[in-house]
């Protein structure tokens, strides 16, 4: 048996050996510490600051977009986002009802929105305990579904989705700017001076040739048109043919861009230059004008018009007025078929083709770069016998509304074809001008003699022709009707109508 003073010596030698170990570890915690003071304390500090430290992104304002009298078409406003998890309302019902006090919506529905984890849009006051609120920007148009194919409208990501608002996209934006903020370790918000930052930039304004009064008018207009005549839809412009100002474009059924997303897609269409169609008899005055122009015809001479009824190489083409020989000018104030397609098949191929060419037919105006369609015109080296007299008669040639009417604004414009602008004035988020409405000559499609001539037509066209109804005493009014066929399965129609 180990005696008292062998079991004493064990003791002692274990003692010190845990002694020397704890005061190790003391020392190796030690020099860790003195090693995080004295030569790692930037890099903690770093550390430390990072986790406290958040990049807020500042979103700016979006441009606004003025008519031409300075009016705010478009604008954005500061609004409120509640939304929440369901599982964070410690009291659904009693959240649900007050709720539905401010939403004026049943409060089943609310639950339901929430547990589907859908967001909902308001401005409020109270805090209910689970629901957070967060400050957005949200677009407004004043004049709600006025002007609204035109302006177009914005997405859930306030990028521009269609019209003006998708043309002016980036510079209707702006460019965000950032700050770094600091919090507590509560997550509280901690002021202090000297963080770095970059001050957002708000978007470009957009200046309209548009008339807000003149494009609630046209929209009026058009819908009625539409009732009156069970049409399915219809669609209207308004130009300055001197300066190729766009003061008024709609079509109908028209949207509200305050609420795009309850519209079918059909009422955001800007018709005016999305939808082409065969003219009909509205395109007689381009044959008209590239007869006056080669001098095969004369505002007198005579056409003989068959009686109202021309056998052409198996196709019977009629006149809704049997005549026997009717004037260059008659041919047009009457609408004959017939007296216009003998006028084409007289000038020839290559004239037809290349009026139509000066006119604008068979290409894009500009007008809405990548949003409009360029019509269809094919070259004569895809043209039959007869494609001559039909094309006189707007078949196998589709146009927009847009190129049509800048056609006929050649016309009135002494012949000079311009190009129609809708934005006056367009800036970048630093004031830069973008964009700047001016008149612009695209060329001249025929001589001043053939414009007034063909203007003269146009005037007794609405005096006295078929254009009777458009006539107003007292003011000079001139114009053309048209009606043509739509080409339903490859087929023209007996029910369906473009006019």
């Amino acid at each position: 048996m180990k005696n008292e003073k062998d079991i004493g010596k064990q003791f002692w030698a274990r003692s010190c050996f845990i002694s020397v170990f704890v005061i190790g570890i003391f020392f190796v915690i030690l020099l860790k510490l003195v090693e995080i003071q004295l030569m790692d304390v930037y890099n903690y500090r770093d550390l430390a600051e990072s986790q406290a430290m958040k990049k807020n992104i500042i979103v700016p304002k979006r441009g606004i977009i003025f008519d031409r009298k300075n009016r705010i078409m478009a604008n954005s406003s500061i609004g409120y986002s509640i939304g929440a998890r369901y599982i964070d309302i410690t009291n659904p019902d009693e959240t649900f009802r007050q709720l539905g006090k401010y939403l004026n919506t049943p409060p089943s529905e609310i639950a339901s929105i929430f547990k589907n984890k859908r967001k909902y849009y308001i401005m409020i006051k109270e805090n209910f305990h689970g629901i957070r609120f967060e400050k957005k920007l949200n677009r407004v148009y004043p004049y709600e579904d006025t002007g609204g194919q035109v302006l177009g409208y914005v997405g859930w990501d306030n990028k521009g989705v269609t019209g003006i608002e998708k043309l002016f996209d980036e510079s209707l934006q702006g460019v965000q700017g950032w700050e770094q903020v600091q919090y507590d370790r509560k997550g509280r918000r901690v002021s202090v001076s000297g963080l770095n930052g970059e001050a957002k930039k708000d978007g470009g304004n957009v200046f309209l040739t548009l008339d807000v009064d003149y494009q609630a008018i046209l929209e009026e207009e058009i819908q009625k048109a539409v009732r009156d005549n069970g049409a399915h839809h219809g669609m209207g412009v308004l130009v300055n043919p001197n300066t190729g100002e766009i003061l008024g474009m709609a079509s109908w059924p028209n949207f509200n861009p305050n609420n795009a997303m309850a519209f079918p897609m059909e009422n955001q269409k800007n018709r005016v230059i999305s939808d082409s169609f065969e003219p009909g008899s509205v395109f007689k005055i381009v044959a008209a004008a590239a007869a006056l122009e080669t001098g095969v015809f004369n505002r007198q001479s005579l056409i003989y018009c068959e009686g109202g009824e021309w056998e052409l190489l198996g196709r019977t083409i009629h006149d809704t007025k049997e005549s026997e020989w009717l004037s260059f000018e008659d041919v047009i104030v009457h609408s004959s078929n017939i007296g216009i397609g003998k006028i084409a098949q007289q000038e020839g191929d290559e004239a037809l083709y290349q009026m139509s060419k000066n006119l604008g037919f068979g290409e894009q105006t500009g007008l809405f770069p990548g949003m409009e369609v360029q019509g269809k015109l094919n070259p004569t080296s895809e043209w039959g016998k007869i494609s001559s007299s039909q094309v006189a008669m707007g078949h196998y040639v589709t146009t927009t509304l847009l190129q049509l009417v800048m056609a006929y604004s050649a016309i009135a414009n002494n012949g000079l074809l311009l190009q129609p602008f809708i934005v006056r004035s367009a800036y970048s988020p630093d004031r830069e001008l973008l964009a700047s409405g001016e008149i612009e000559v695209i060329r001249r499609a025929m001589s001043e003699t053939t414009a007034s001539t063909l203007r003269d037509i146009l005037e007794r066209t609405v005096a006295e022709g078929t254009g009777k109804n458009a006539y107003i005493k007292g003011y000079r009014v001139a114009g053309k009707t048209g009606t043509a066929q739509k080409v339903v399965d490859g087929t023209y129609s007996k029910k369906q109508y473009v006019s």
